[in-house]
């Protein structure tokens, strides 16, 4: 009795053993990086931000790596036990790591009686389909999951949460968790690209490399994997993800279960055909073998092989990779039927004295060995990278557009100690295949560094090298983000979500969490980067007139006797009513801007965005400030104010500023990280960014403007 305890025992052990290999981890790390590279994941992550994209390192609770790091990582880790032996065999998830296409979704989990009772003692549970494990919400979050859900929604909350979250290190753990989780979920999608994984197959063995008879496919590939990822990468089509097609039991699931299983091909099917739109799993339970299953599927059968054609005296020397060389023969697909696998199943040459037998004893005869196994990776890998791509891409799409206002600015303060407490701009859904955006939130996450100083001066202090966040939800509960049409987001930034006036590397997210699609509770991001705090600088320098190339005190009575004189052209009556070299203020000035591809018309008493009510000759103004794009474009309006002695009447004075706001920020160069800086410029004894400069007309030659020198 005791013997048969202890070989139960060992059974259990091994068999638990070998359902942890699969792909091995390694093999899963260098599919996710080979996928992650493929996708469009870099592109979008340089679009949100990211400076080096892919590249970029992002710091969690078990290092610092960098993202396609993160997520090969979670190809590795989705093998892991219960903590804190993480390939403790007894407890590894792959337990769930089966789905059969040809069964309803909740009985497609691997059905075989020792490993569920090995299962049910350790987690008082069922193991269910990878497809069920990985993308239906709460199947891996109860009591004794100790190893912690890694699911497709949990990834969903991590990446809400990078974007939601106030502090780096809030962002950054939930940024590294959502990266592997994806990562885990991927390596779910490869384990369909295994004939075992999809056709109920234990595979007990190998315990590990040796010997050379006792491999399997994912052993052949662990040591064989880098010469397959050279291999063209092999795409779905892009009907898996638009109509999945899912289980009638789960028509809520996310879409990308349509990469795991479209539900088309049945056990009553007919061999597909290599174009059908199936998903990965239909794909390798179909068209591949196994050695523990051969023959037992409906496909492939041995009738859409050449079996009865095999051509005894041609057989093949193979030299294993131990060094041993057998003569076999193989049987393929019939031409026109299936795949183009040269090696489907091998037969030992010395089977040729069985073959008026070999139909009747296909298991004795036929086995699989590593040119069957090359034949099916050159097929099964590039699936498994490009199937794994785009499954990234379908996490990371959803995809907004942020644009400026109609007002031409995303925010105007005119309180310094205040900051901006308001902000407006529009969002347009640019996800791609016409997904709608809708029955959602939306949050506004600025993203920001501080100066260590007044930054409005050529000082330039430095700035903090961490980031500030301020997350506000939009004010109008608004809930969809339309196509076509962009919509007015409104956000409140008042107390404590104010944007400091001495913010520097100002960048915006809109956020939405919602439908996209067929899919609930997904993530769609905006990401701008916008101008940094830029004052509206004003010089009234009509105290001052270009006099001859020279600038002199305009009304100064030498000037005006100089204009008045009948040789300069005058009348001699005492008063300059000639030329106008009299000092004028400034009053009921107005600011209007407006979006640079939108040029706003001239402000007036009703429409306008910023009023200063004086400024006076010989002074500056600095009275408000705003966050805008970098080019942008305002017009003013002000009235000069006839002083004594002053001959003539005035108009209102009109002006047009395509202006360059203030960029103050760190940016990496590709090599190297820079900072930005804005020049402040010396004007009588005032540090301005540009701005206004109202001046008189200079005489002798009013468009003569740069007659007399600037001190800038």
């Amino acid at each position: 009795m005791k013997k048969m305890v202890i070989v139960l025992l060992f059974v259990i052990f091994t068999l638990s053993m070998n359902i942890s290999w699969a792909y091995d981890g390694k093999t899963h790390s260098k599919i996710n990086e080979k996928a992650t590279r493929v996708s469009q994941l870099d592109s979008l992550l340089l679009k949100l931000g990211f400076d080096q994209g892919i590249d970029s390192f992002v710091s969690g609770n078990s290092g610092e790596r960098r993202v396609w790091q993160w997520i090969g990582y979670g190809g590795e880790a989705e093998d892991f036990g219960l903590p804190p032996f993480k390939n403790d065999p007894t407890s590894t998830r792959a337990f769930n790591h089966f789905h059969d296409p040809l069964e309803e979704w909740d009985e497609a989990r691997l059905n075989n009686p020792i490993t569920t009772a090995l299962y049910m003692a350790r987690y008082l549970r069922y193991p269910v389909s990878a497809i069920l494990w990985g993308l239906d919400s709460g199947r891996q979050d109860f009591l004794k999951n100790y190893t912690g859900d890694w699911s497709w929604g949990k990834a969903r909350d991590y990446y809400y949460k990078a974007l939601a979250k106030r502090t780096e290190g809030e962002r950054n753990q939930n940024l590294a968790d959502c990266f592997r989780a994806v990562g885990q979920v991927m390596h779910l999608l490869q384990d369909m690209s295994i004939p075992l994984h999809t056709r109920n197959d234990v595979h007990i063995f190998p315990l590990n490399d040796r010997p050379l008879s006792l491999w399997t496919y994912e052993t052949y590939v662990k040591h064989n994997i880098d010469a397959h990822l050279y291999k063209s990468v092999i795409f779905p089509p892009s009907v898996l993800l638009t109509d999945p097609q899912p289980d009638q039991n789960y028509t809520g699931i996310t879409p990308a279960s349509g990469l795991f299983d479209r539900d088309q091909y049945h056990s009553n099917s007919v061999l597909p055909d290599v174009n059908d739109a199936i998903g990965l799993s239909e794909f390798s339970n179909a068209f591949f073998l196994t050695q523990d299953t051969m023959w037992i599927y409906p496909n492939p059968a041995i009738n859409d092989t050449n079996i009865s054609e095999i051509a005894w005296t041609h057989p093949e020397l193979i030299m294993a990779e131990d060094g041993t060389s057998d003569n076999r023969v193989y049987i393929r697909y019939k031409d026109g039927i299936g795949l183009d696998i040269e090696h489907l199943a091998s037969v030992d040459y010395f089977t040729i004295n069985y073959q008026s037998q070999i139909t009747t004893i296909l298991h004795a005869a036929l086995s699989l060995d590593e040119e069957c196994w090359k034949d099916y990776a050159d097929l099964l890998i590039p699936r498994a990278v490009g199937y794994s791509a785009d499954l990234l891409d379908y996490f990371f799409r959803g995809s907004i557009e942020i644009t400026i206002a109609d007002d031409g600015f995303y925010a105007l303060t005119d309180d310094p100690t205040a900051g901006f407490t308001g902000l407006k701009l529009k969002a347009m859904n640019t996800t791609e295949d016409n997904e709608v955006m809708e029955d959602g939130t939306v949050d506004l996450v600025v993203k920001y560094r501080l100066s260590s100083g007044d930054p409005f001066t050529n000082a330039h202090p430095p700035t903090s090298w961490d980031f500030y966040y301020k997350v506000v939800p939009e004010q109008n509960n608004i809930s969809s983000v339309p196509r076509d049409t962009p919509v007015e987001l409104t956000f409140d930034l008042g107390g404590e979500n104010a944007i400091p006036l001495w913010a520097t590397d100002v960048y915006l997210y809109v956020v939405f969490r919602g439908k996209l699609g067929n899919e609930e509770n997904a993530i769609a991001v905006g990401f701008k980067d916008i101008s940094e705090p830029t004052p509206i600088d004003v010089f009234n320098n009509m105290d001052k007139i270009c006099f001859n190339g020279v600038w002199e005190d305009a009304g100064d009575p030498d000037l005006i006797d100089y204009v008045d004189n009948p040789l300069n052209g005058g009348n001699n009556n005492g008063i300059a009513d000639e030329y106008d070299v009299y000092a004028h203020n400034l009053t009921d000035i107005y600011f209007r801007f407006s979006p640079m591809d939108q040029p706003a018309f001239w402000p007036s008493e009703t429409d306008y965005h910023y009023t200063v009510d004086r400024i006076n000759g010989g002074e500056f103004s600095r009275s408000f400030y705003v966050l805008a794009d970098y080019d942008m474009v305002y017009t003013f309006r002000a009235t000069p104010e006839a002083l004594a002695g002053d001959p003539f009447g005035h108009p209102y004075m009109y002006g047009y500023e395509d202006y360059q706001a203030v960029k103050n920020q760190i940016e990496w160069t590709g090599s190297y990280y820079t900072r930005w800086v804005p020049p402040f410029y010396d004007f009588r004894g005032v540090e301005m960014y540009g701005g206004i400069f109202i001046i008189n007309e200079p005489y002798p030659d009013p468009d003569d403007l740069y007659a007399c020198p600037y001190d800038l």
